[in-house]
Order: C-alpha cells, then sequence, then structure tokens
C-alpha cells in the first residue's frame, strides 16, 4: 500500500522512495507507483528520510524514535467539565423588570 507523505510544512514525498511531490498528484514520478492515502509524516533528524507518523525506527539510517501513545478521549467526562466552565464563565443573569421595581398600590385615580 504507498502512501503520499505530508509533512508539517505542507511539503509531500513518495513514502516509498523519498521523492518530493507537487501538490495534487496522485502518482509518483519517481517509482510509478499510485498512492491509496495521504498520511501525516516527518523527516528523520539525522538522514532527512521522510516517513509516517509512528514509525519507530528510520528505514535508513536505523536512528530510533519514540513513539508517543495516545490515549483515547474520555468524552463524556470531557464534556461534562466543558458543561461546567461554560456556565462558570457566563455572567450572572440580569434582573427581570418585574422583580426591579416593587408592587405599587393602586394610583391615586384609580382610587
Amino acid at each position: 500500500m504507498a502512501s503520499k507523505g505530508i509533512l508539517k510544512t505542507g511539503e509531500a514525498y513518495c513514502l516509498m522512495c523519498n521523492e518530493s511531490l507537487e501538490p495534487g498528484v496522485s502518482r509518483c514520478p519517481s517509482c510509478d507507483v499510485e498512492f491509496e492515502q495521504d498520511v501525516r509524516a516527518f523527516a528523520c533528524p539525522r538522514c532527512r528520510t521522510v516517513m509516517a507518523f509512528g514509525t519507530p525506527q528510520c528505514p535508513k539510517c536505523n536512528m530510533k524514535f519514540r513513539v508517543k501513545v495516545v490515549s483515547p478521549m474520555q468524552s463524556a467526562e470531557d464534556d461534562k467539565l466543558l458543561v461546567k466552565l461554560i456556565e462558570w464563565g457566563k455572567p450572572p443573569a440580569a434582573p427581570t423588570e418585574a422583580s426591579e421595581t416593587p408592587p405599587q398600590g393602586p394610583s391615586p385615580e384609580e382610587l
């Protein structure tokens, strides 16, 4: 399965032959492989070989990388916390007109 690697800068590379690609190409001009998907990629700091995120070791220079494991989101708990924060950040409710003016008795004209 051939993939096109997209760097943070937006540059695209063939992950089979490491050739720099023009935007929007669906086939590598160097190795003639057809791309099935675009993947996030990074360049090896030692040899500049481009590889997909999550690759534990550079295939060219054998430099090892620490692969970060991202834990699944706790969406229900996060949603509850977000709602609390939104409620906490709202300004206090303005008093209504009925509560601002004290109840009055009948006016002198009504008597």
